[in-house]
C-alpha cells in the first residue's frame, strides 16, 4: 500500500512539474522552458559522446522517422562540433548526400557515391539550419497548412503531417547561400506500396494536389497554404525528394539527372535510398521482406514530374515550370555530328569529356555523313557532353557540334 501511494505521489509530482494532465500523451515542452532546456542539453551531451540511443527508438516508427532524426542529428552535431568548426548552417547537399540514390551507371569512379556531375544541386547552392522537430498534426495547427508552420518556425523539421493533407512525410526550409533572404521548402516523401509507387510519391510532393477540396469546396488548410504562398511565392516550387528503401532503376536515375539540368531545375527532383549503411547500421528492412525490386519509370513518366498549378489561386501568377521539349527520357547513346569536323575529331572531342568524368565509351561511325554515335557506360559524360554541345563548350576541330539522345 505504501509503495502504491508513493508511486501515485511521484506521478502527481511529475505531472505537475511537466505540466501534463491525465489524458496527455506527450509533454508540452513549449510550456516548460526549463524542462525543455534540460532535456535538450542532456540529449546533446549524449550525441557529443556518440551515444545515439534515439535512433534505436525511432526505428520502431518506420523509415521516415529514422530519416527525420538522421537529418536533425546532423545539424545538431554540426552546431556543437569541437575545435572551432561548429556550423549553424549545413549545406543541403552535405545533409542529403549520404542518402542520394545511385547505381553503376551514375556512380563516381573515385567514391561509392553519386557522380558529382549528376547531383541535383551544387554544394554552395543551399544551406539548412535545423534546431528542432515539430509535429504537423499538433492541435495548435489544426486547419493550417504545414507551410505556415515552417514560416513561423523556419529552423524546424516538420513531421507527422496530417493524413488528410495528401502531402509529404517531412519538410523543412533551405536558404540560398548567395541570397540568404531567399528560402525554399524541402519536401520529402517516403515511397511505399501505399503511396502508389513513384508517381504517387510525386503527387504527394505537388502543392497542386495538397489539401484536397471537400464537396467541391476549398478546405481551411488550403486557404491557409494560399496565404503563405502569397507571402512566399518562391515556395511554390519546392525541392522535392522521393525517399525509398528499394533501389531505383538506372533509367529513373538517369532521367532525374537529365531533367534537373534542363527542365526541373527550379524545382529539383532528388532521389534518395535509405539503407542500413547510411542510417548508421540501423536495419529498416521488415522481417520476411521480399528481395529488392527496382523502382521503374511509371506509365506517365516523365510528364508526372511536372507539378500542377495551385488550386483556387487568384493572385499574381506563381512561379511555374515551363514546358520544354527536354521533358523526355535520357539515354546513354548520343549521336554527335558536325558540318565540318571529321569523325576522328568528333571522337577526340567526346573522349576528352569521358577522360574528365570517367566511364568508358564505344563509337559507331556514320559513313554517309560527319557523325558518330557514342554509347557510354556512365550517364555523367553522356549528359555533360550533350549539354556542352548546346552551349558551345564542346567543339571538334574548332567546329560546332550538335548532339542528341538516340
Amino acid at each position: 500500500m505504501i509503495g502504491d501511494a508513493r508511486d501515485e505521489a511521484q506521478g502527481c509530482v511529475q505531472c505537475s512539474i511537466l505540466n501534463v494532465g491525465g489524458g496527455d500523451t506527450h509533454i508540452r515542452l513549449d510550456d516548460e522552458a526549463v524542462t525543455a532546456a534540460a532535456l535538450r542539453e542532456l540529449g546533446m551531451e549524449r550525441l557529443r559522446a556518440r551515444d545515439d540511443s534515439i535512433m534505436a527508438v525511432v526505428v520502431e516508427q518506420g523509415p521516415a522517422a529514422c530519416l527525420a532524426w538522421a537529418l536533425l542529428r546532423t545539424c545538431l552535431l554540426a552546431a556543437v562540433a569541437p575545435g572551432g568548426v561548429c556550423r549553424t548552417w549545413v549545406p543541403l547537399l552535405e545533409l542529403l548526400q549520404p542518402f542520394l540514390a545511385w547505381d553503376a551507371t551514375t556512380e563516381f569512379r573515385y567514391h561509392k557515391s553519386a557522380h558529382p556531375a549528376l547531383l541535383p544541386f551544387r554544394g554552395d547552392d543551399w544551406d539548412v539550419c535545423l534546431t528542432e522537430g515539430r509535429r504537423g498534426d499538433a492541435d495548435e495547427w489544426a486547419g493550417c497548412s504545414p507551410l505556415s508552420l515552417l514560416a513561423a518556425h523556419p529552423t524546424a523539421l516538420v513531421h507527422h503531417l496530417r493524413a488528410d493533407m495528401a502531402g509529404p512525410s517531412l519538410m523543412f526550409l533551405a536558404r540560398r547561400r548567395d541570397m540568404p533572404h531567399v528560402t525554399k521548402p524541402v519536401l520529402l516523401q517516403l515511397l511505399t506500396d501505399g503511396t502508389g509507387g513513384l508517381e504517387g510519391a510525386l503527387r504527394a510532393l505537388d502543392l497542386g494536389n495538397m489539401h484536397p477540396d471537400q464537396g467541391g469546396l476549398e478546405v481551411p488548410a488550403h486557404a491557409d497554404m494560399r496565404a503563405t504562398l502569397a507571402a512566399h511565392p518562391e515556395w511554390a516550387l519546392p525541392i522535392r525528394c522521393v525517399v525509398a528503401t528499394q533501389p531505383f532503376a538506372s533509367q529513373v536515375l538517369r532521367d532525374a539527372a537529365w531533367l534537373n539540368r534542363t527542365v526541373l531545375w527550379p524545382s529539383r527532383l532528388v532521389l534518395m535510398q535509405l539503407t542500413a549503411a547510411n542510417l548508421g547500421r540501423v536495419d529498416i528492412t521488415p522481417a520476411g521482406a521480399a528481395a529488392a525490386v527496382l523502382i521503374a519509370c511509371p506509365r506517365a513518366w516523365p510528364a508526372c514530374t511536372m507539378p500542377l498549378p495551385v488550386r483556387h489561386w487568384a493572385g499574381a501568377p506563381l512561379p511555374a515550370l515551363a514546358a520544354s521539349p527536354d521533358l523526355r527520357v535520357a539515354s546513354q547513346r548520343v549521336r554527335f555530328s558536325s558540318a565540318s569536323a571529321t569523325k576522328d575529331e568528333l571522337v577526340e572531342a567526346v573522349d576528352a569529356v569521358v577522360f574528365e568524368l570517367g566511364g568508358d565509351v564505344a563509337y559507331s561511325r556514320h559513313w554517309l555523313r560527319r557523325a558518330v554515335t557514342a554509347t557510354f557506360t556512365n550517364a555523367a559524360p553522356a549528359i555533360e557532353a550533350l549539354l556542352r554541345c548546346r552551349n558551345g563548350r564542346l567543339t571538334a576541330g574548332g567546329a560546332a557540334v550538335t548532339a542528341a539522345f538516340v
